[in-house]
């Protein structure tokens, strides 16, 4: 019998509503979420959960994106 793997990613801010929700809340509303939108046909198809927070997962602009990303392509063109 064949698995598939399925990766659901939410962003959250500390604090808000998803940050203060329990591991098991979460990947229960997206279990509801993948079945009804008919990605898992049932529920009791999915054999293994698990729910990783990561602290620093994206980028952060700040006043200094514009010169910051051109330190960063001008190195990366040195490279080239």
């Amino acid at each position: 019998m064949g698995h598939s793997a399925i990766l659901a990613e939410i962003t959250y801010h500390e604090g808000d509503d998803v940050s203060e929700m329990p591991d098991q809340k979460i990947i229960d509303h997206i279990i509801k979420a993948l079945v009804n939108m008919n990605i898992v046909k049932d529920k009791k198809d999915i054999v293994f959960t698990a729910l990783e927070r990561q602290t620093y997962a994206y980028v952060i602009y700040d006043l200094d994106y514009k010169k910051n990303i051109a330190t960063v392509k001008d190195f990366c063109a040195k490279l080239a």
